[in-house]
């Protein structure tokens, strides 16, 4: 399933010569495991941000990070499956993980440590914030592996 969570239009500059050039960004989360074991959901109300030093570093692409959730409903265990093509979209999207807030899916189950398994899709480009959505949709449908 697909989430759209945050879609962030900022003013970067990236060098001199690009001073004041308008750069949108796109996060794409998607769960890949499957939604009928789940026990706990990530906070709905909460926005995913694109990390400010991936975007200096004019990082796009996906992340697959398999995690826990703690009967606490915390992450923990975090791994990265696929981080392409920079490792460093793995590493920043196990620190966005680590932040959110889980949720229980239901009140009247027992809180237990769930396993789970999501994909980051990670874009930015210069035309506008509503392209630069659609390609990043269009990306989830790609293959997150080398």
């Amino acid at each position: 399933m697909k989430f759209l969570l945050f879609a962030l239009a900022a003013m970067m500059s990236f060098g001199a010569g690009a001073a004041n050039t308008q750069i949108f960004l796109d996060v794409q989360v998607s769960d890949l495991a499957p939604e009928q074991g789940a026990k706990w959901m990530r906070d709905p109300q909460e926005e995913v941000l694109f990390p400010i030093e991936l975007a200096r570093l004019k990082g796009r692409g996906c992340a697959v990070l398999s995690f826990d959730i703690s009967a606490e409903g915390k992450a923990e265990n975090i791994e990265i499956v696929e981080s392409i093509p920079k490792r460093e979209l793995g590493i920043h999207g196990r620190k966005m993980v680590r932040r959110w807030e889980w949720l229980p899916v239901s009140e009247a189950e027992p809180m237990v440590e769930n396993k789970r398994l999501v994909r980051l899709d990670f874009c930015m480009g210069e035309e506008s914030a509503e392209q630069v959505e659609q390609y990043c949709k269009q990306q989830t449908k790609l293959d997150c592996r080398l």
